[in-house]
């Protein structure tokens, strides 16, 4: 049986590692706030792809386009390839590592609001979200 590595494709293996070697230069130039929030995607049409998780970290992120590939090109030395530009999109579902959000305590008086809202309005898709909303305060 042959081990997974050589399953994949050394195309795919050679830009798996490219990506990989971007993402951690990309990780050293970037504003230490901005880490957690960003990672490389790839190069697509000749442009590094930075992955946001929200649309106010990739609007932080163009507005210091320049910056970010000038300080890259003096970080890197010639040793990983640097584009020219970058293209900024945000992460759909999280995909970007995240902290959690720290639990929050609902008072019971809450959750009980929500069940009788739910209960008083027409909209069937707006009680079930209050219904879940009580749910998920409980547990």
């Amino acid at each position: 049986m042959r081990p997974a590595h050589q399953l994949i494709p050394s195309r795919l293996r050679l830009r798996l590692a490219q990506t990989r070697d971007l993402d951690r230069l990309l990780q050293a130039c970037l504003p230490e706030e901005a880490r957690p929030h960003c990672r490389a995607g790839g190069i697509s049409n000749g442009r590094l792809v930075v992955v946001a998780d929200s649309a106010a970290w990739a609007t932080r992120i163009r507005f210091q386009e320049r910056q970010l590939l000038a300080r890259m090109h003096t970080v890197s030395r010639g040793a990983t390839a640097v584009p020219e530009r970058i293209r900024v999109c945000v992460s759909p579902l999280g995909t970007v590592r995240r902290k959690p959000l720290p639990a929050v305590h609902v008072p019971a008086t809450a959750r009980e609001s929500l069940l009788i809202t739910a209960a008083g309005v027409s909209d069937p898709r707006l009680a079930r979200a209050l219904r879940q909303m009580a749910r998920r305060a409980a547990g």
